[in-house]
């Protein structure tokens, strides 16, 4: 498979579809996927026709295993390699906490590794009831950074996350449903088609109101003295100042569902 074919982007309407095309390896992220994922990412944010990012593995086994441990011999024979591994990381990881759109996880089969970090980065995580999600870098005597682990705790807790990179065990949709690590839960069967009208729901909504509450939730999770207060005050007064402000009265008296544009 072409380096190019193993991160699809697909359209419906005003929801985008990134898709993790590697099913051969369990949709692992090898070096050719990382160089690329950045720049879909950064494009489908600048793209005013797109409201809800949507990211998914193909197939059913996996959403992702993580990092492609075949390169791994060659990128950690010299600390240089190991130093460029992280920091590819590290640029994925920035672009997936830029988006500032709504960005959901659509979970089936495993989701390993660098796989939880992708999906801990989305706004919801969708699982099916047969997604299975561990941390196994104890098994591999790869370090974890500190971010990745920290954002774990955040939302899993610290003993929860002591259990899982302690032990490297697998959990269930189930377990992980009860932990906090997915938000809803659906049969495999009706998996795309919920995530579909999800996605929808968040893209007929107004815009500019979602920009400014995902803001203020990101800042949430940072410390105080890291908050951006101002930007969120900012997007805040831009949704009560926008045309789709007007609109969304307008609708309400008029007793209509609201046509949003975004401005």
């Amino acid at each position: 498979m072409a380096d190019d074919e193993k991160i699809l982007v697909q359209r419906s309407g005003a929801v985008a579809w990134i898709v993790m095309n590697n099913p051969a390896k369990r949709n692992a992220f090898d070096a050719a996927m990382r160089a690329r994922f950045p720049g879909i990412l950064n494009a489908l944010g600048a793209d005013p026709s797109v409201r809800v990012v949507v990211l998914r593995g193909a197939g059913t086994k996996a959403f992702t295993s993580g990092a492609d441990i075949a390169e791994f011999d060659r990128i950690h024979e010299s600390a240089g390699g190991v130093e460029a591994f992280l920091a590819a990381g590290r640029v994925v990881d920035e672009a997936l906490r830029g988006v500032e759109k709504p960005l959901l996880a659509m979970i089936d089969g495993v989701c390993f590794g660098g796989g939880i970090l992708y999906a801990m980065r989305c706004d919801m995580r969708i699982a099916s009831a047969e997604a299975s999600f561990a941390v196994p870098a104890a098994k591999l005597g790869i370090g974890y950074s500190y971010p990745g682990i920290s954002d774990l705790v955040d939302l899993i807790g610290p003993s929860r996350t002591a259990d899982m990179i302690f032990t490297g065990r697998a959990i269930d949709a189930e377990e992980a449903l009860g932990i906090g690590l997915v938000d809803r839960v659906f049969p495999r069967a009706t998996l795309e088609a919920e995530m579909q009208a999800l996605a929808e729901t968040i893209a007929a909504n107004a815009p500019l109101t979602i920009r400014a509450a995902k803001a203020s939730i990101r800042e949430r999770l940072k410390p105080d003295s890291a908050r951006d207060l101002e930007r969120c005050r900012r997007l805040t007064a831009e949704a009560y100042a926008s045309e789709d402000y007007r609109e969304g009265r307008r609708a309400f008296r008029e007793k209509r569902k609201p046509s949003f544009q975004g401005v």
